[in-house]
C-alpha cells in the first residue's frame, strides 16, 4: 500500500488538470458575444500537484480557436464549477484555499458577474452541489460530514444535515444527486487521514427533500466494492431515471479493493442486485490494459455514456499526477461494453474534460503537441484529429448552456 503523501497525489488527479501553453496563431482567438454559450475551466497546477489556479471563461459555440486566460475569471483549481440554469457555482480548493465560500455567477450578456457568496468553514472540502429548484440546493462538505441547505437566488443558508452518526466519525458525503422526492447521497467512508475505503461496502443515503430527514441508509456488498463517487464528479442518471453509481475502490492501489458500476434503478431505493460491473473483469474494446478507476460523464445518449479509465499500464512506478495514463472510452450502459476512442490521445490526469455540445461529446485531451477540446460525433463515430478548441492550461471542465 502507498503511503498517504503518494495517495494524496494519486487523489489530486482525480480533482485537477494542468498546466500551461503558448498561443496557436493559426487559429485567432475569436470575441465572446451574447449569444455565448459555452462555459470552459483551464487550470494551472504548481509542482506540489494540489495548488494552482483555475480559469473560468465564456465561448460562443464550438468554431476553432485558440483561447487564452487572459480575460478568464480565476476559481479554485481542485473542482470545476457546478452549473444550474444561468447560475455558475464556484467552490474552494480541496486542499486548502484563501477564499471559503461557495462564489455565485450569474451568465448575462455574454458576460460572467459575480452576485454573490456563501461562507463555508475552512477546510471543509466543499466538493458538490445539487439543486432541487430556484430557491433550494445543497452543497456536501466532505470534510465536515455535512451537508448544507442553502438558497441559489439569494445564497443564504437555509439549514444543514449532520451525516456524521453514518460514519466514524466522518462518513465523507462524497457525492448527490436529486431523483423525484430524493437525494441521494454517497459516502466515501475512508479511513482516517486516506482516501482508502475502510470496508468493501458501497453505502448511499437516501434523504427525504422535503422534510430534509434521512429515511433510508443503503448498503451493497455483494460486488465487494466500496467508494462511490470521487469528490467532484457528477453521477450520472439516464433518461429512464436509472442512477449509476461509479466506485472507485482505492484507485487501482489496493489489491481487493476493486472498483466498478452499480446501478439504482428508477422508482428503486437499493441496489440492483443484477446490475454489477466490475473493472478487474472488463475487456476494452481496442485495449489491453485493466481499468483501475474511472472519471465518467454525467450524461449518456441513447444508452452510451463516455469516460477516462486509468489504466497502470501506462504510468509509471512513482506515482504521480502527470502520469499520461487516461484513455477516452464509449461505455454501452445496457450492453455494459467498453471501447476506446483511439482518435483521442492517451492523456493524463489533469485534463479528463467531459461535456456535450447539442448532439456532440466534447473531450479535454491533452496530446504530445496539442492541448484542448476535441469533437466526437456519437451517431458517426468520427471525432476530430486535433483540439477544435484550443487551450491555454490544460482543459478541466466544458459545459454547454443548452437552449
Amino acid at each position: 500500500m502507498m503511503n498517504t503523501k503518494m495517495f494524496l497525489k494519486a487523489f489530486a488527479a482525480t480533482l485537477l488538470m494542468v498546466s500551461c501553453g503558448e498561443k496557436d496563431d493559426n487559429n485567432p482567438v475569436v470575441p465572446v458575444g451574447k449569444a455565448a454559450d459555452v462555459l470552459i475551466q483551464t487550470a494551472i497546477v504548481n509542482q506540489d500537484g494540489q495548488s494552482g489556479s483555475g480559469y473560468i471563461q465564456l465561448l460562443e459555440g464550438i468554431a476553432p480557436r485558440t483561447v487564452d486566460n487572459k480575460n478568464a475569471i480565476p476559481a479554485g483549481v481542485s473542482i470545476p464549477p457546478f452549473v444550474y440554469k444561468n447560475w455558475i457555482f464556484t467552490l474552494p480548493n480541496f486542499f486548502g484555499s484563501d477564499v471559503s465560500e461557495i462564489g455565485k455567477l450569474v451568465r448575462e450578456n455574454g458576460q460572467l458577474k459575480k452576485v454573490g457568496a456563501l461562507p463555508v468553514p475552512g477546510m471543509s472540502q466543499a466538493t458538490h452541489l445539487t439543486f432541487v429548484n430556484d430557491t433550494k440546493a445543497y452543497v456536501g462538505l466532505t470534510g465536515l460530514g455535512k451537508i448544507f441547505i442553502f438558497n441559489p437566488t439569494t445564497m443564504e443558508k437555509t439549514g444543514e444535515i449532520d451525516l456524521n452518526t453514518y460514519g466514524d466519525p466522518n462518513p465523507e458525503p462524497s457525492g448527490m444527486i436529486v431523483r423525484d422526492n430524493h437525494l441521494f447521497v454517497t459516502l466515501g467512508q475512508w479511513k482516517a487521514g486516506t482516501w482508502f475505503p475502510k470496508e468493501k461496502v458501497v453505502e448511499v443515503l437516501i434523504i427525504d427533500i422535503q422534510t430534509d430527514e434521512v429515511i433510508k441508509h443503503i448498503k451493497e456488498t455483494k460486488s465487494e466494492f466500496s467508494f462511490p463517487t470521487n469528490p467532484g464528479d457528477k453521477i450520472l442518471m439516464d433518461a429512464d431515471k436509472n442512477i449509476y453509481i461509479h466506485c472507485i475502490g482505492a484507485y487501482g492501489e489496493v489489491p481487493g479493493f476493486d472498483g466498478g458500476i452499480l446501478r439504482i434503478k428508477a422508482g428503486e431505493t437499493d441496489f440492483d442486485p443484477d446490475y454489477i460491473i466490475k473493472f478487474n473483469e472488463t475487456v476494452i474494446s481496442g485495449e489491453s490494459g485493466k481499468i483501475s478507476y474511472l472519471r465518467p460523464a454525467n450524461f449518456e445518449f441513447n444508452g452510451k455514456t463516455y469516460g477516462y479509465a486509468y489504466i497502470k499500464e501506462y504510468s509509471s512506478n512513482v506515482v504521480s499526477p502527470l502520469n499520461v495514463a487516461y484513455i477516452p472510452l464509449e461505455i454501452d450502459l445496457n450492453a455494459k461494453t467498453f471501447k476506446r476512442i483511439k482518435e483521442l490521445p492517451v492523456t493524463n490526469g489533469y485534463s479528463t474534460a467531459l461535456g456535450k455540445y447539442e448532439d456532440k461529446v466534447i473531450f479535454g485531451c491533452t496530446g504530445k503537441t496539442t492541448k484542448g477540446f476535441y469533437v466526437h460525433d456519437p451517431k458517426t463515430g468520427k471525432t476530430s484529429s486535433e483540439p477544435v478548441i484550443k487551450v491555454e492550461g490544460f482543459p478541466q471542465m466544458f459545459y454547454w448552456f443548452e437552449k
